[in-house]
């Protein structure tokens, strides 16, 4: 379950494109803190030019001149990268909406038309012809990359590899799929296999692929030719995603971290893997193998049988978080809290429970985080902390210190408080809904939330309620007081402001994502939320799309003074100092949410 701020479910909605960003919002462009050195999903990793070189979500690019240490690039685009490919004299790499990039380098990218929409897969080089496959059945082919044409698989299945040898090229999918064609436009069908294949590989002398069957056992065939193949269904239930011929033996990895290897391609066993994130993609330099996947993993390994996580880090899901002005501590699932004095290199410490923390606030003299089965601990320094339980089941969203006391909203509108974080007591029942956030201006406080539907709440006192605004369907998420006003956010970039919580005018982020986080820094309104979104406004009204460097979803956002925090799924802390470098606004999201209307109270 997801923090009630982001209480998403996960989606894939890639931002596309981007062009120079104004000058008027300025919370410049965010840095990986954790993980390092980001936490995108690689798909793809390729050799040449004297490095590595990985792709992934949000146009992530890595390179690495030894697989060891990797250095942050920019593809310029925010498709998602699923593969990569060196053809001898550039790199070429493919992803979602028929996407292609080429570069001479790694470095410096330029996409390359395609004329399809298709989310492509995979990229392989068969030394005079490039060939991308993708989902529907997409297959391309290019000899430089940049003039593609489309080929017809005669499948509508979605490819996931593709391998060529011996002269042929043969492509794997989903649903029994295996083709092959001997120039990459003709294709024809290797009829009679059941399950779904998701890798193949050659190793001069005969194809490997590797699919599976219910209930998740695999299938693992050869073929000399790529045309008639034979094999069968070992006693292993896993999913491999790539697949290599070493030169001495086949290496393959796939979901959960899995590593297999085998001699003949028959006969496989299983290999400690250093990682539980899915693994997408495998390539080497002859010296050392380089396994890139979920969560920004890297993998590297002299053989087949040794491996080591280059950037082991922190990649459990964050939700909240506060500073007490030297130690930032932020929660998340699985009773995580992890801490840092600078913002940039986090451990974690222990907090006595396994329940997932939802919020967390400072008071000036202790922590306190709340959570899962409203568990709640306190800390007088972030490191060390004790559990407390409150009164009242269920879950407590948020958790926020007015100056005087503790208050924390949860489900079934439950409010509860505490004077210093060790004793606490149910003050009221605002609704049967749940709260997802409570905001206060030094008279006022109101709470967020809703299942199925936008609700605002206020109260003076925290213990009687009004409700101010009631709307049927979807929910907001996250409410912050803007200095001269209350600025709410929720599902479908949905917009809300009011400057006395009575009176709310309904407006729009100008995105699709759902905003599931949102602070003011004294100057500006920053939101965050799903597929990396993340918007920026002066006032609440008019409001920009701004890259945020991810396409994780994000939890939350968080103002220390001096510099704006985002958190979310996979252990993403992105870091920013507002009047820094421009970052880049992003032209697929231009609608500035000038256009609001008036909400009567519910």
């Amino acid at each position: 379950m997801f923090k009630a701020r982001a209480r998403a479910s996960l989606v894939l909605a890639g931002l596309l494109g981007c062009v120079a960003w104004s000058s008027a919002l300025e919370c410049g462009v965010w840095d990986w803190a954790n993980p390092r050195p980001q936490g995108n999903r690689l798909g793809g990793v390729a050799w040449g030019a004297g490095h590595f070189v990985a792709v992934g979500a949000a146009g992530a690019v890595l390179t690495s001149p030894d697989g060891q240490d990797w250095t942050t690039g920019n593809a310029r685009t925010r498709h998602d990268l699923a593969d990569v490919v060196w053809t001898g004299s550039e790199f070429v790499a493919v992803g979602d909406g028929g996407s292609v990039l080429t570069s001479p380098d790694g470095g410096l990218w330029s996409p390359q038309p395609t004329r399809v929409s298709a989310n492509l897969r995979r990229v392989i080089w068969s030394d005079s012809r490039l060939l991308a496959v993708g989902d529907s059945g997409a297959i391309l082919t290019s000899r430089d990359g940049r003039t593609w044409e489309s080929a017809s698989s005669g499948t509508a299945e979605t490819l996931s590899d593709a391998a060529f040898g011996a002269g042929r090229f043969v492509a794997v999918g989903q649903n029994g799929t295996l083709l092959w064609s001997d120039d990459g436009s003709r294709w024809q069908a290797s009829e009679g296999w059941v399950g779904s294949f998701s890798s193949v590989a050659w190793n001069g002398a005969s194809f490997v692929t590797w699919g599976t069957i219910f209930p998740g056992y695999a299938l693992i065939l050869s073929s000399s030719d790529g045309v008639s193949w034979d094999g069968g269904s070992p006693n292993i239930q896993s999913t491999i995603a790539s697949l290599r011929w070493t030169g001495s033996g086949w290496v393959g990895v796939g979901a959960g971290g899995s590593i297999f290897q085998s001699g003949d391609g028959v006969s496989w066993s299983a290999v400690a893997s250093p990682t539980a994130s899915d693994l997408t993609r495998l390539a080497s330099n002859g010296a050392t193998l380089v396994a890139v996947g979920a969560r920004g993993t890297i993998l590297a390994g002299s053989d087949a049988a040794s491996w080591t996580n280059r950037y082991p880090g922190i990649r459990t899901t964050l939700s909240d978080i506060a500073f007490n002005g030297q130690t930032y501590v932020a929660v998340g699932v699985y009773g995580t809290i992890v801490v840092s004095t600078d913002g940039e290199a986090w451990s974690r410490v222990d907090s006595g429970v396994g329940n997932w923390l939802l919020g967390v606030a400072w008071s000036g003299s202790e922590f306190v985080a709340v959570g899962q089965g409203g568990r709640v601990v306190t800390s007088p320094d972030g490191t060390t902390w004790t559990v407390r339980t409150p009164d009242g089941p269920g879950w407590l969203f948020d958790v926020l210190w007015d100056g005087g006391r503790f208050l924390a909203v949860g489900t079934d509108g439950q409010v509860l408080e505490s004077t210093g974080g060790t004793t606490w007591r149910r003050i009221a029942t605002v609704f049967q809904n749940r709260l997802n956030q409570i905001a206060w201006n030094g008279s006022l406080y109101v709470a967020v939330g809703g299942e199925e539907a936008r609700l605002i709440f206020t109260s003076p006192d925290g213990v009687r309620w009004t409700r101010a605004l009631s709307q049927s369907g979807g929910t907001i998420s996250s409410v912050t007081w803007a200095g001269s006003r209350f600025v709410a956010v929720g599902d479908g970039g949905s917009v809300f402001t009011s400057p006395d919580g009575l009176l709310w005018i309904e407006g729009s982020a100008g995105v699709e994502e759902r905003l599931t986080g949102v602070a003011w820094t004294g100057t500006r309104l920053v939101a965050v939320g799903e597929s990396g979104a993340r918007v920026e406004s002066p006032d609440g009204a008019a409001w920009e799309s701004v890259d945020s460097g991810t396409a994780n979803d994000l939890s939350g956002v968080f103002w220390s003074g001096g510099q704006v925090f985002a958190l979310g799924v996979s252990g993403t802390i992105l870091t920013g100092r507002c009047d820094a470098v421009a970052p880049a606004r992003l032209d697929e999201k231009t609608e500035t949410g000038r256009t609001a209307r008036v909400v009567n109270r519910g």
